[in-house]
């Protein structure tokens, strides 16, 4: 049985993630993973995409969707930044646990990206991440350079395939033997053709910036505007919003009492500015709470969510009120 790895771009949509010099990271991974799926194809690996895209689903979202793909793993692609240009240099790869197939494939990938020029800074653990949190199987999250350091943007236009084959090449290491037949061993070159996940709901991270609360995210400067700026501003990162579509509109409860067949969520933090909203969800999910962002016609809306009754709801909308941050009750309507 042919092993399945399905392969997320960060951010897109109205989320940029990490800009410099007009150059923007949503961009730089779409093309990384596009190009990482053709190759591992290639080699006998079926492939799954979260995007093909200029589109936005959160990082929970995301992680359902690889969940849905069935597959066996899931990759990643981000780029990191830092507070100031060229500063950092490197790959970083990202585990929700260090150990298992998880190190070894994130091992794996820094090596081969090491290989090609790229400093190999380390396998860090993150717990607060919802892509790697919500993921049914081993996922890693790899910051395929600084985008705003001169070296790592060269190493990867010199060639974006070989960037990608450096990925590929690590993810064979660990994962291939399971898929690639005899014939095809040592085969590892970019094609074209794969599988891509259709239905995907339009509502992008992570983040951070995804998926996230990498490192990218410590600008210095801000930008007012929001409706409610919740905790601690988001310092400026340069997002821009694209075309997207509204998520659907969650509606208020009325009566309170439980209802098995209904899902509910808390309404966290309404801002017209996209990374004041990020800055809360990343909070939220830094706390455990399982957080998604939204896009609700010119604002951008933060929930916690994952509450099957009216009562679990309650419960979690005292507490977090208890903390200190205002929220209420919505009904999740089809």
């Amino acid at each position: 049985m042919a092993v399945k790895v399905a392969i997320d771009a960060g951010h897109g949509g109205f989320d940029n993630g990490a800009v410099y010099n007009g150059r923007r990271e949503k961009d730089d991974n779409l093309e990384i993973a596009l190009e990482l799926g053709r190759i591992l194809q290639n080699n006998g690996i079926e492939v799954a995409y979260t995007r093909t895209d200029d589109r936005y689903d959160s990082p929970v979202q995301k992680a359902q969707l690889a969940n849905a793909t069935g597959a066996d793993y899931l990759v990643s692609i981000h780029r990191n930044a830092a507070y100031a240009p060229n500063t950092y240099s490197g790959v970083q790869t990202l585990v929700y646990d260090n150990s298992g197939v998880r190190k070894e494939l994130a091992e794996a990938i820094n090596n081969e990206l090491e290989d090609i020029g790229f400093n190999n800074i380390n396998v860090e653990t993150r717990k607060d991440l919802g892509i790697l949190r919500r993921s049914n199987m081993p996922a890693v999250l790899v910051e395929v350079g600084f985008i705003d350091n001169d070296y790592d943007n060269s190493v990867l236009d010199a060639s974006v395939t070989r960037t990608a084959q450096a990925i590929a090449d690590g993810i064979l290491d660990v994962v291939g033997k399971q898929a690639v037949p005899a014939s095809a061993v040592g085969v590892r070159k970019a094609d074209s053709g794969s599988l891509a996940v259709e239905g995907n709901a339009v509502s992008d991270s992570d983040g951070q910036n995804a998926e996230d609360g990498l490192v990218r995210n410590n600008y210095e400067s801000r930008q007012e505007g929001s409706v409610r700026t919740g905790k601690n501003p988001m310092p400026e990162t340069n997002s821009t919003v694209d075309g997207v579509k509204p998520a659907d509109m969650a509606y208020s409860v009325g009566k309170k009492q439980d209802r098995d067949d209904r899902e509910y969520k808390l309404q966290m933090g309404l801002f017209r500015v996209f990374r004041y909203a990020k800055d809360l969800e990343r909070e939220l999910a830094g706390q455990g709470y399982d957080t998604d962002l939204e896009k609700e016609g010119e604002f951008f809306v933060v929930y916690v969510e994952g509450f099957n009754s009216l009562d679990e709801a309650s419960k979690a909308e005292k507490e977090l009120k208890r903390k200190g941050y205002d929220n209420f009750v919505v009904e999740i309507k089809d």
